[in-house]
């Protein structure tokens, strides 16, 4: 680095990334000309798409993206790639992809035997891949796609900013310390599902929209929305609201009047929503259904409090530190205008989506509210206020250190010291993470693995290896709600798991019926993540009588649980899990004919 101020930069364009940080202070800006030989000044840059408002200068970009785009990859491929494969979310959308395939796959499950209806897009997007190789190795390759598609966005995002990849690597460390979600547990990097998918078209519009490319954000946000409505919807509104305040600063308030390009957007977006919205359109129109117990309130209140209601949410204490957190770099980002007008497109789009977010917890209080909830309002503002949080962090981390570099002295080392430490400590924790990750992918090859301590969770691993080795097709297996992966380890049909609920509003009403016969007739009054742990404890008590009555009303053919002293016949037992045969006792004429029949694996 030159430790000069005034020797003039090697490219007209400023790209060197030592000169890089100096470029958004609006101070030292000017006196970095070099005022003896004025011919020696580089040309200026040729205007561009950013800089249209000359309240908001842009900073000088960094040298490429892809050395940040290489960091987000590699931290995000350690931390996630190898993570809980098969697990939770992906037992909803892979094994409906799957099952649309393959028909004759887990015959007799009521799942996914149900009208899939929003999801059917991501279903025929992903469904080529499924076709070509197995589920494991799909959520793993799948993931790895998204996951460089998202940082290619960042990246791009991060050069925009003028942030360099040591100050990224740390700012994500920052960001996975305090966490993804503001409040609603919602995230981006993880496991592979549409909204995965439509969050990275969010991204992809906000980079065409930093370009004002307003046709190309709208059909991303178009596609966002058919496959994930709620995601891509909300985005579509926010970015809406970020285009009108766009071309009001560029043309005054002349520039919200309707204009041929913005009916020309208005139909891109229309063309690439038509299939969600045609979804959206199709549920809406569905006959309702009896008051008692409402779908919403069965969706909010009963399923999904820690997600969908504030007032269970915001009474965790780390929600009001990140929201101060939050607020901090949204202010400083508008204070000391960081990233130009590419930041002041990332702050109105952060702002913006957290419209939906404040009306969503005034609704929480009021009657009836879940309806609304039932929207989930929080996912983009929840997810996206956190990610742009993160990267302003980052871009006032450049901006001090510029102003210490050039200072020099103890603090300029230290603060770069500072960094230095924070990437290394965000780089040995995620390869950690991919560590553990490799070992339980070698523990559970093919995914699955139940949210349980070890021993537990391999016992009925082994448990499930037992049924599917052993058991006909079709049996089923009546077992506790919280086996979410029982139907893919045991290749059963199950009755109903708690995590996986259908979308439209009968399968809905359905699935309640089935939860609650599962806690022994009895609507539980816990929520939530304690519903879950109540509801196993329900399952676990009922009776040998209660349990052929479920098997027979369901056409369960095993029972697994923990408990032995039931008086059924034990079909497989390990040290933790029983699995007790409910099947009626073959005939003396059927016994019979098995002796005399070759044997044979099932």
């Amino acid at each position: 680095m030159s430790s000069s101020p005034a020797t003039p930069p090697i490219s007209p364009a400023g790209p060197s990334v030592d000169v890089a940080p100096a470029g958004p202070s609006v101070d030292v800006a000017p006196a970095a000309a070099p005022a003896a030989a004025p011919a020696a000044a580089p040309p200026a840059a040729p205007p561009t798409a950013q800089s249209t408002n000359p309240a908001t200068p842009d900073p000088a970009p960094t040298t490429s993206p892809w050395p940040v785009a290489i960091v987000i990859f590699t931290l995000a491929a350690l931390t996630h790639s190898a993570r809980g494969t098969l697990t939770s979310n992906e037992l909803d959308t892979l094994l409906t992809t799957y099952r649309l395939l393959h028909p004759e796959f887990l015959p007799g499950d009521w799942f996914l035997s149900v009208p899939q209806g929003p999801r059917l897009p991501f279903q025929l997007l992903v469904a080529p891949l499924a076709w070509l190789m197995p589920l494991p190795s799909l959520s793993i390759i799948c993931r790895l796609v998204c996951f460089l598609w998202l940082a290619w966005l960042l990246g791009r995002l991060a050069q925009r900013l003028a942030v360099r990849w040591p100050t990224a690597l740390a700012a994500c460390g920052l960001y996975a310390q305090i966490g993804p979600s503001l409040a609603a547990k919602e995230w981006i990097f993880g496991q592979f599902e549409s909204k995965v998918v439509a969050y990275t078209l969010t991204l992809f519009a906000l980079d065409a929209a930093i370009d004002r490319r307003w046709r190309r954000a709208a059909l991303a946000l178009g596609a966002a929305t058919t496959l994930h409505v709620l995601v891509g919807g909300i985005a579509s509104g926010a970015m809406l609201l970020v285009a009108g305040r766009a071309q009001q600063v560029e043309r005054g308030w002349r520039g919200l009047l309707p204009e041929r390009s913005a009916t020309v957007c208005l139909f891109a977006w229309a063309l690439a929503a038509a299939p969600g919205l045609f979804i959206l359109l199709d549920a809406l129109r569905t006959a309702p259904l009896p008051a008692e117990p409402s779908i919403a309130w069965i969706y909010v209140l009963f399923r999904a409090p820690h997600h969908a209601d504030p007032r269970h949410f915001l009474a965790e204490p780390r929600v009001y530190v990140r929201a101060a957190w939050v607020v901090a770099m949204l202010y400083a980002s508008h204070r000391w205008q960081l990233g130009g007008s590419a930041g002041a497109t990332l702050r109105r789009l952060t702002l913006a989506s957290m419209i939906p977010f404040v009306l969503g917890t005034l609704a929480a209080w009021l009657p009836g509210g879940e309806r609304v909830l039932q929207l989930l309002p929080f996912r983009l503002g929840d997810a996206l206020t956190m990610l742009a949080a993160a990267l302003f962090a980052a871009s006032l981390a450049e901006r001090g250190l510029a102003m210490l570099r050039r200072r020099g002295g103890l603090s300029a080392r230290l603060a770069t010291t500072t960094v230095a430490l924070a990437a290394l400590a965000t780089l040995s924790g995620a390869a950690l993470a991919m560590q553990r990750n490799l070992q339980e992918l070698a523990t559970w090859p093919e995914g699955g693995h139940p949210p349980l301590p070890a021993p537990d969770a391999e016992a009925l691993g082994d448990a499930a290896s037992a049924i599917a080795r052993l058991a006909p097709p079709g049996v089923g297996v009546l077992a506790a709600p919280s086996h979410e992966s029982i139907s893919w380890l045991a290749r059963q049909p199950v009755v109903a798991t708690f995590k996986h609920m259908p979308p439209n509003q009968p399968a809905v009403r359905a699935w309640f019926e089935r939860i609650v016969a599962l806690a022994g007739d009895r609507v539980l009054p816990e929520r939530g993540y304690p519903l879950i742990t109540a509801s196993d404890r329900a399952f676990e008590a009922l009776s040998t009588e209660q349990q052929r009555a479920l098997g027979h009303k369901y056409k369960m053919g095993l029972l697994l649980v923990r408990r032995r002293d039931l008086t059924l016949p034990i079909f497989y037992r390990n040290a933790i899990w029983t699995v007790y045969d409910l099947r009626p006792a073959p005939s003396a004429d059927a016994q019979a004919s098995s002796a005399t029949s070759p044997s044979g694996a099932p």
